[in-house]
């Protein structure tokens, strides 16, 4: 199941997005400090993406992350589909 990560950053005043947990999100540089942006998959459809502090573990197929700092351990990266795995 590829899909695109979507674009949607949630809506600030200013130049600055500070999402907080619960928010829509397009990655973790969007969240608040202590938030990382990520999602669930439920019944095999991808829920939308919010910031949250609940971290995805590795090759967790439950969870879907944006980027590198969505991820739990240290060492791992975000794929294009979501998972995070070690790094090469």
């Amino acid at each position: 199941m590829d899909e695109d990560v979507p674009t949607f950053v949630c809506e600030t005043e200013g130049e600055s997005s500070d999402c907080r947990a619960g928010d829509a999100c397009s990655s973790s540089e969007t969240c608040t400090t202590g938030t990382i942006c990520a999602t669930q998959v439920m019944g095999g459809d991808r829920m939308p993406l919010s910031c949250t502090a609940e971290c995805v573990p590795t090759s967790d197929e439950g969870r879907w992350c944006t980027d590198d700092a969505s991820c739990c351990d240290p060492g791992t990266v975000c794929t294009v589909r979501g998972y995070c795995v070690t790094s090469p």
